[in-house]
């Protein structure tokens, strides 16, 4: 960032990049972790504009597809 913020918000913000290191050029997709009901946050994320967020997974599903098998 080249300038301070005019308002602090302890929300992350969205920075766009010149040259990013993932993006639709080279098919990146992500997931993001989120608590429980995963639905609520994926609402939250539809309106923006974010097209390498794949999924939203919740804590519960995690718990259950991703358990350690020791």
């Amino acid at each position: 960032m080249s300038e301070v913020p005019e308002h602090y918000s302890v929300r992350p913000i969205q920075i766009p990049l010149p040259t990013p290191i993932y993006s639709e050029k080279y098919n990146s997709r992500c997931a993001i972790f989120t608590s429980n009901p995963e639905s609520d946050f994926t609402n939250k994320i539809d309106g923006l504009n974010l097209p390498m967020v794949s999924e939203a997974i919740g804590y519960e599903r995690a718990k259950k597809h991703f358990r350690d098998n020791r």
